[in-house]
């Protein structure tokens, strides 16, 4: 049994992803910000879909607001 990890599985590349690897015998395990996408990639391509958190995915606020020096 072959496994993979796959980030962003419920995005428009990650569920085409997700269902080709299944249909070819892999055993995907993927992450999506969305309880309800991770409920859907269950049904339609048998993919163990875990919510990541979405505070993991905001940068802390000065990296946000601060900009470049004027060179």
């Amino acid at each position: 049994l072959r496994r993979i990890f796959l980030a962003g599985a419920s995005g428009a590349i990650g569920r085409r992803l997700c269902l080709l690897l299944v249909r070819d015998g892999w055993q995907v395990t993927g992450t999506t910000r969305s309880e309800d996408r991770a409920a859907a990639l269950r049904l339609i391509a048998r993919v163990q879909a875990r919510r990541r958190p979405s505070q993991s995915l905001r940068l802390p606020s000065p990296a946000r607001s601060k900009r470049p020096e004027p060179a």
